[in-house]
């Protein structure tokens, strides 16, 4: 498992082949009460803190060929000094800045608090978008693990929370240029929040038909809400092109 790669080192940019801090501040550290658990902390009341996801040669492989699966088991720990809620699951990551407006990526948020979870595509200089919403998420909720499973092929994501499909073949429109730099997977927190991570994994994608279809009721991504009924309710996915109201990060 990814949480085991977190191996105690003396420095704080990097964890074996497992994880090198992206941002300047946050502080990366194991916990003391859960074996083989480390903790991400955002040390700025704004902005972000991040980190990659090194792995080995043949999980780099696979996010280099942009076809892979992520699976990332975590949960949220608020305290009197770590207020926020929001943590990001980087899935296509070029930049990361303390401020949005230096932010290069592709992730799914999950917003603890407001129990909402988004995929937001961020370019330098521009206004996050918003390409998927699914808020009233009962499953995202404050001192309680979630296992999130992403599978990516190329520019098309599949997202399951805790083995409840959320959204499947949700175009990132953030295709790369053939021979281009791979991008960095990992994790990033916005603000004072406080992340656990108990498992974070990287392996092959299956098939994209037989994924599709272990991970929604139907491919088509209409049928698949309506067949989940209320789990679904209120559940916005956004063109490429359009801003919905609050997407920015503020």
């Amino acid at each position: 498992g990814g949480g085991a790669a977190a191996s105690a080192h003396s420095s704080h940019e990097e964890y074996g082949e497992g994880w090198t801090q992206l941002t300047d501040h946050g502080k990366i550290y194991l916990s003391k009460k859960e074996a083989n658990v480390f903790i991400l902390e955002g040390t700025k009341a704004a902005g972000f803190s991040a980190c990659a996801f090194g792995g080995n040669a043949e999980q780099r492989g696979f996010v280099q060929a942009g076809a892979f699966t992520l699976t990332a088991e975590l949960k949220c720990v608020p305290t009197e000094q770590c207020t926020e809620q929001q943590i990001y699951v980087l899935i296509d990551c070029f930049s990361m800045a303390d401020l949005s407006s230096g932010c290069d990526f592709c992730g799914v948020r999950l917003c603890f608090d407001a129990r909402e979870l988004r995929v937001e595509s961020h370019r330098r200089n521009s206004t996050a978008q918003t390409l998927y919403a699914q808020p009233g998420c009962a499953l995202l909720r404050p001192q309680s693990y979630v296992t999130l499973a992403v599978a990516a092929w190329e520019d098309v994501l599949s997202v399951t929370l805790s083995g409840v499909s959320i959204i499947s073949s949700l175009p990132m429109g953030r295709l790369r240029p053939p021979g281009g730099p791979a991008p960095a997977i990992g994790l990033a927190v916005y603000g004072r929040t406080r992340c656990y991570v108990r498992r974070f994994r990287v392996g092959p994608a299956a098939a994209q038909s037989e994924d599709a279809a272990s991970l929604a009721p139907s491919a088509s991504p209409a049928a698949a809400a309506s067949s989940r009924g209320a789990s679904t309710a209120g559940a916005r996915r956004y063109g490429s092109g359009s801003l919905p109201p609050g997407g920015a990060i503020r």
